[in-house]
């Protein structure tokens, strides 16, 4: 049996998709090397640098919902095409901010631009897949995603070896270029045109008004586990380059090998648990992300690491994926641009937070403490997610 055999029933605007973020995600390098960066190369604290990684998080928050909406009634296209643009170009800024103020600010629109991107990315996923091919829609998207983030950060690793401001003309470039691929092969596409028929009108309030109390309930949930999996962006890689004394390039070592596993293996786990709910699957990957985390206790060697990575990655593909179709699948279709950035906040809830509680935790009381926390956090999102589930039918 073919491993890859949902891929071939994809439309062909999801392959485009696809290619876009595979363009600009082969040029990611900023965003992974950014709490490094500020505490390394600037000479910042590990608080300080996590505050950064917070402010992205904050203005991701505020931008999520917004474009959310926009997506119902703007062309989701051209909403990507402009972030592309105006977060490469502002990217080629980024050097030139030397003091911390100019960082948080630079740090904040950045965001703001680039974190467009992601809800109106969802949106049309969510459009050109249906329920039958959903999970395997938003697998190849972080098929692109992961693909073109084998290269960016161990690029990004060999990079810093010479000039941290490369890190930032080098993603900056790519997304540019993914703007120019985006702005001729999508130029005429417009889902609003095509979908007026289509959009269910929603006769019983009271339902639709559960529908969006239990993705509340979800995307609350969700958050700890969220949290966890984005320490790889803050206390991970501090923790690998400072308390483990390893150089940058094996954090892109464990971060393409993150990379490598899902481009290699999520589509076709997917398609071997295609039988299984989407909340029973983000149950179980949820507990993987933890102990993924917490086994970085014994992450003296290089073999340990690679361990913990393993059981994480395995986490991580399962709960992304299935996570994002199963809030596609419960949201009405007129609607699906809102509820896509309400899923979109609950993420960018925990970018914001995850960066700042692990850094605290992490400098008040040290690794062990951290990735234990990190297990429990876990554990909360999984039984959290079982409880809400089995309590509410919709």
């Amino acid at each position: 049996m073919n491993p890859w055999r949902g891929l071939k029933n994809l439309k062909k605007e999801l392959w485009l998709l696809s290619a876009a973020t595979l363009i600009n995600r082969s040029g990611t390098m900023a965003l992974p090397f950014l709490a490094i960066y500020i505490n390394k190369h600037l000479h910042f604290s590990i608080a300080e640098s996590g505050l950064i990684i917070t402010v992205y998080g904050i203005a991701a928050l505020i931008t999520a919902p917004l474009i959310g909406r926009m997506c119902d009634s703007v062309n989701p296209f051209k909403i990507m095409k402009y972030s592309l643009l105006f977060s490469g170009l502002l990217l080629f800024l980024f050097p030139l901010a030397q003091k911390y103020y100019q960082i948080i600010i630079l740090t904040f629109i950045w965001s703001s631009l680039n974190e467009s991107f992601r809800p109106a990315n969802l949106v049309l996923i969510s459009y050109f897949s249906s329920v039958e091919t959903r999970r395997i829609a938003f697998a190849l998207n972080r098929l692109a995603v992961n693909l073109g983030m084998s290269i960016g950060p161990a690029i990004g690793g060999i990079l810093v070896l010479y000039d941290y401001s490369l890190l930032f003309y080098v993603d900056g470039a790519a997304h540019i270029i993914s703007w120019c691929f985006l702005y001729f092969t999508t130029k005429k596409m417009d889902i609003h045109k095509t979908r007026e028929n289509e959009i269910k009108k929603v006769e019983n309030e009271n339902n639709q008004t559960e529908i969006k109390k239990h993705i509340f309930k979800f995307v609350l949930v969700f958050i700890p586990v969220l949290i966890v999996f984005f320490q790889i962006f803050t206390t991970f890689p501090i923790y690998i380059t400072q308390e483990l004394q390893y150089k940058e390039s094996v954090y892109g070592f464990l971060f393409a090998l993150n990379t490598v596993m899902i481009i290699l293996l999520e589509v076709p786990l997917l398609n071997y648990l295609v039988k299984i709910k989407n909340t029973s699957l983000i149950t179980a990957g949820s507990l993987l992300v933890g102990i993924g985390f917490m086994l970085m206790i014994f992450g003296g060697n290089i073999a340990a690491l690679i361990i913990s990575v393993i059981f994480w990655t395995f986490g991580e593909m399962i709960i992304f994926p299935t996570s994002a179709a199963y809030i596609s699948e419960i949201a009405p279709e007129g609607k699906r641009g809102e509820y896509m950035g309400y899923y979109q906040t609950g993420n960018n809830t925990a970018f914001s937070l995850g960066p700042v509680l692990g850094s605290f935790i992490y400098q008040t009381y040290g690794s062990h403490i951290l990735w234990s926390a990190a297990f429990v956090m876990a554990a909360i999102s999984s039984a959290g997610i079982f409880i809400i589930v089995k309590k509410q039918k919709i």
